[in-house]
């Protein structure tokens, strides 16, 4: 079994994000070790928002397994604006690598979300 830890912190939404509601985000920490296989998920959290707007933060906390040192492990958010799950136009994402230590803790994650 392997240990879990927990990381903290909080999304930030963009200033120019109109007000919605029903909104849902899916937070994934994903191992990007192998380049020839699409990235793997070993956590995901599900969250659901009534309301959120321009310059809002989503604060949240995941469970991550400690993983082996030569493991590249990401954390991945997408904020679906229609609640739907999919990925469309005009959702928030994450566009640049947040590194997550394979073990050991992990500071607070300030995450910044851009339209897509």
């Amino acid at each position: 079994m392997r240990t879990m830890r927990t990381i903290t912190g909080k999304i930030i939404l963009p200033p120019a994000l109109a007000v919605v509601r029903t909104a849902r985000t899916l937070m994934e920490i994903r191992d990007l070790s192998s380049a020839d296989v699409p990235p793997i998920a070993l956590a995901q959290r599900h969250f659901s928002h009534p309301i959120l707007q321009g310059n809002g933060q989503i604060p949240f906390d995941i469970a991550v397994p400690t993983v082996e040192p030569n493991r590249t492990l990401s954390l991945y958010v997408h904020v679906s604006l229609d609640g739907s799950g999919r990925v469309r136009s005009g959702d928030l994402m994450t566009t640049k690598h947040y590194a997550v230590p394979g073990s050991g803790p992990v500071l607070y994650l300030e995450i910044s979300v851009d339209f897509i």
